[in-house]
């Protein structure tokens, strides 16, 4: 007796009741099909040669929910499951999944028509994932290709495809319209999608980047258009539906990046100044974080420190005694403006007194600057404060 049920023709009850039909099949632990319903075959137009294996039968995510009961240890398991169907919406299913005799028998009820209870929280779920995407400051889109991506083809064509292929937006929420600033009383829904995310060399190597990652990506640079044509720089998450070989739709989230990319580079153009600055003071600078150890010296410390000097290294491994140490983080505390003198340790700069003056930094705290000036050898040198004994 063969250990797969006939599909159950469809069964209805009272007021509340869900019409269905019950498609099933037999695979063992390997995930080998030993036995299938024919009308699964035709509902997923699969021809009897694919039903060996489920991945060969089955949509990817419905193999995997079935691989993952066969991984497990479970005894049973029903699950609420969306059934991808070609060229056509996905259906609602409950997937019941039982052990006998070695075996596993997966039964697919294919709800037909929701009602009552079930189409309740069917329209409570939709009702609630509408309101969090519609209130969230965060821009959403979804693109769904009427045109499906095949991905068998070379890279490059791929990336033709996702930029000519015939797509269209299939959701988008408010924070989409504001982020491309849409007029008033215009629906993203009936725009082009190339008016927003144009072929360029920008945006062909951020899909580039997506296809190498398999169609799942976080921080993807792109350069988009706003409504009035105006470009944007963007950063995106991709996440995507692919099946057969096919990518049918792709989702994700966009974030202006303009403001703050401008405000990056100005930065950056700023410490790069600063850099050209204290390279060419005259004056030893010496910067110092935590632990007095050193992080940025200009030239001109270089030659004061000698060849020695490295950064991350201590201020005493440079020649600092501690209480020189204390005494230029007290200053720049209080506000001090005095100077105190250094000693040099090294055979090379003995006999040379430097004058050290610090202050703390605004924006990073407990950063130390300290400037040097070197004063001549007096007949009665200052009193010696840091350097070797």
């Amino acid at each position: 007796m063969s250990p797969v049920a006939p599909p159950f023709p469809p069964q209805s009850g009272g007021p509340d009741a869900t019409a269905f039909t019950v498609l099933a099949l037999a695979v063992d632990l390997d995930g080998s099909i030993l036995e299938t319903d024919a009308g699964l075959c035709r509902l997923l137009d699969r021809s009897a040669e694919a039903a060996h294996r489920l991945e060969t039968l089955l949509p990817e995510a419905t193999a995997r929910l079935i691989r993952d009961f066969l991984d497990g240890t479970a005894q049973t398991e029903i699950a609420q499951h969306m059934l991808p169907l070609p060229g056509r919406p996905a259906l609602p299913a409950m997937v019941v999944l039982a052990r006998q005799a070695g075996l596993v028998v997966v039964r697919i009820a294919l709800l037909a028509a929701p009602s009552g209870a079930y189409a309740a929280e069917l329209m409570a779920q939709a009702e609630i994932l509408s309101a969090m995407l519609g209130t969230a400051p965060e821009a959403f889109w979804c693109i769904e290709y009427q045109e499906p991506v095949d991905l068998s083809l070379t890279e490059d064509s791929v990336i033709d495809q996702f930029f000519r292929n015939a797509c269209c937006w299939r959701a988008c929420n408010p924070a989409m319209a504001k982020l491309y600033q849409l007029p008033e009383g215009v629906d993203f829904h009936d725009q082009p999608v190339s008016r927003y995310f144009p072929e360029t060399t920008v945006n062909r190597a951020m899909v580039r980047d997506l296809v190498r990652a398999g169609y799942t990506l976080d921080g993807a640079v792109a350069i988009d258009h706003r409504h009035d044509g105006s470009e944007m720089l963007v950063v995106n998450s991709f996440r995507a539906r692919v099946e057969n070989g096919q990518l049918l739709r792709m989702w994700g989230t966009v974030r202006d990046i303009s403001t703050e990319r401008a405000r990056e580079d100005n930065l950056a153009s700023q410490a790069s100044e600063m850099e050209s600055i204290l390279t060419a003071l005259p004056d030893p600078v010496i910067v110092v974080g935590q632990e007095a150890r050193v992080l940025a010296v200009n030239p001109a410390a270089e030659r004061m420190l000698g060849a020695g000097l490295q950064l991350g290294q201590s201020l005493e491994a440079a020649g600092f005694s501690a209480e020189t140490v204390r005494r230029l983080r007290e200053m720049a505390v209080l506000g001090n403006d005095d100077m105190i003198p250094l000693h040099l340790p090294s055979q090379e700069r003995q006999g040379e007194i430097w004058l050290l003056r610090s202050a703390l930094t605004e924006r990073a705290e407990g950063r130390l600057v300290i400037s040097a000036c070197r004063q001549s050898v007096q007949a009665k040198p200052l009193r010696r404060v840091g350097g070797s004994k």
